[in-house]
């Protein structure tokens, strides 16, 4: 019958070693091309500036930015594992009636069978990955709570210090942040985190990613006194309905030999902040002036009184990592118990294995 031919022929394909492998070496050279080019970036420019227009914009239209959620990606991994599925549901087949035969071979098979069915999950989890993992960047000084709460995480994080090593130099060695972790308020942990060295909790890891001040100040204008406190990272911030703010700290303030202003360290000796006054998004006021002196803006003056050094932290969530360790686990058993009870002493007819795939 017609619909038995097309079964049997869905069934080879599906369990063809050559189409295994080939699918197998496409999903390689998509993975390391995701590796070499840089991923998901929100503005899309980055790609048209780094690699040329016409690259930039091939890269775009193929998908190469977003590999690993690209449909095509995805296709082949769905295509992998209704080939697993196949052959998984055939070693399945042979496994139960090796069994009825030869009980402690018959474990070996059940060992293959698992194998097969730990590929499956670990190939899902891989899937899942890009679409149920989560990144957030945050920031806080020492003594604020960060609300991880707010993203989803199962914990707020307290920072209770953060610290710099430094080279002879000046420049960073090392930057920790000492932290506790609170559940409900409550802490039930604290632990540091620096470069390299991560806080794992809860399904979460924590990674020390750089560091930052803030600027606290006033402005006042039109008899109103505003209070605020800024990121020092060349952006502008509102801090009242009419105007934004955009500081550049320079903890050891001084001139190089162009007159530009440059920080000789990164110890707050002479700290100064450059700034731009914006009144209705239309700068107004451009200045460098001191920590705790007032400066005369348009319509009355500003201080920054204060600075505070922050951390900066990138939290990470993927709910599907524990699921792919269980299918490494399954994996690891299923092998050794193929290997313990290896069922392929000889190579079985196609009568004893009922049509077993070549996969």
């Amino acid at each position: 019958m017609r619909w038995v031919k097309i079964f049997t022929a869905l069934k080879n394909h599906f369990t063809s070693i050559r189409a295994v492998l080939t699918v197998l070496a496409f999903l390689g050279i998509a993975s390391a091309i995701g590796t070499l080019i840089p991923q998901n970036e929100e503005n899309l420019l980055v790609y048209t500036e780094r690699y040329g227009p016409n690259l930039g914009r091939l890269l775009i239209a193929t998908g190469l930015t977003h590999v690993f959620r690209s449909w095509w990606f995805i296709a082949a991994e769905i295509w992998l594992v209704i080939s697993l599925l196949v052959c998984t549901y055939y070693r399945g087949q042979f496994a139960l009636r090796l069994s009825r035969r030869d009980a402690k071979r018959g474990i070996g098979a059940w060992g293959l069978t698992l194998l097969h069915v730990s590929l499956i999950l670990i190939l899902v989890t891989l899937m899942a990955t890009p679409q149920v993992s989560k990144e957030q960047r945050v920031a806080g000084a020492p003594g604020q709570i960060m609300a991880l709460t707010a993203h989803g995480v199962p914990f707020d994080l307290q920072i209770k210090d953060f610290q710099i090593d430094y080279y002879p130099d000046g420049t960073p060695k090392q930057f920790r942040t000492q932290c506790a972790v609170l559940e409900n308020g409550r802490v039930v942990r604290e632990d540091t985190i620096s470069v390299n060295h991560p806080l794992r909790y809860q399904g979460a890891k924590i990674y020390q990613m750089d560091y930052g001040w803030f600027l606290r100040g006033l402005l006042t204008t039109g008899g109103q006194t505003s209070p605020f406190e800024v990121v020092a990272d060349r952006n502008p911030y509102p801090i009242d309905r009419q105007h934004l703010l955009l500081a550049v700290f320079y903890p050891d303030f001084a001139y190089d030999q162009n007159g530009n202003p440059v920080s000789r360290s990164q110890q707050p000796r002479n700290p100064y902040v450059l700034y731009v006054l914006y009144e209705y998004e239309r700068p107004v006021k451009m200045g460098i002036v001191r920590v705790g002196q007032k400066e005369d803006v348009p319509g009355g003056n500003i201080t920054f009184s204060g600075y505070a050094l922050y951390t900066g932290l990138l939290v990470k969530r993927n709910p599907a990592l524990p699921y792919t360790f269980a299918g490494f686990a399954l994996a690891t058993a299923g092998v050794i118990a193929y290997l313990i009870f290896n069922p392929r002493r000889r190579k079985p007819t196609q009568t004893e294995n009922g049509g077993e795939p070549e996969a």
